[in-house]
This record gives C-alpha cells, sequence and structure tokens, in this order.
C-alpha cells in the first residue's frame, strides 16, 4: 500500500508582534498565531508570500522559541543573498504586520 501524503494545510495569518535584529544578516519575527502552537522542539513553519499579482514564494524556518503552547512563536530569519523571502521580511516586514502560514500544525525536519 503506498504512503499518503498528509492532507494540506490551509493558510491563515499570522501577525507579526515584534522584529528584533540579532545581528547584520539575522532577525527573529514573533508571530501571533491566534491559538496555541503545537510544535515541537526542532519543527519549522512555512511562511508564504503573495504578490499583488497572485505569485507566491515560500520558505521554511526553524522555530527559535520553546514550544510552550503560547499563541506565539519566534522565527530567527538569516537574510540570504539574493534570497527573495528573506530578503522581503528583512527590508520590509514590521510589527502590525502579517504573515501567511500553515494551519494548525508545524512541519518536522
Amino acid at each position: 500500500m503506498a504512503d499518503r501524503a498528509p492532507p494540506a494545510q490551509p493558510w491563515r495569518t499570522a501577525r507579526v508582534v515584534a522584529v528584533r535584529r540579532e545581528t547584520a544578516r539575522a532577525t527573529t519575527f514573533c508571530l501571533d498565531l491566534g491559538e496555541p502552537s503545537v510544535h515541537h522542539a526542532g519543527q519549522h513553519y512555512k511562511v508564504r508570500l503573495t504578490g499583488s499579482d497572485g505569485d507566491t514564494a515560500s520558505r521554511s524556518y526553524s522555530v527559535a522559541s520553546p514550544p510552550d503552547g503560547s499563541t506565539t512563536i519566534e522565527l530567527t530569519v538569516e537574510r540570504l543573498t539574493d534570497g527573495e523571502v528573506s530578503g522581503f521580511v528583512h527590508d520590509v516586514v514590521v510589527a502590525g504586520d502579517e504573515l501567511e502560514v500553515p494551519g494548525r500544525t508545524a512541519h518536522r525536519r
């Protein structure tokens, strides 16, 4: 019997509640998911950006906060040279903005 892929998670928005510059190339984004996070140590969240033309780009970022059941998670994003998503979040995203993340669960590495 063939393995079945898990069902696709619907995308939802997470509000950026804080942005903290860690180094010249790393920034931590604190996201309010609106419900308790169900992540475990070593998991990551995808972040998807949707342009005005409908094109999307997504990247996975490791969760940098402990799995404490709170409604917020922290993602530390390294700015990559020519990084489409990392460049955008470093240059444009501020507290109060919304980012798209998958439904209820984080993804295992």
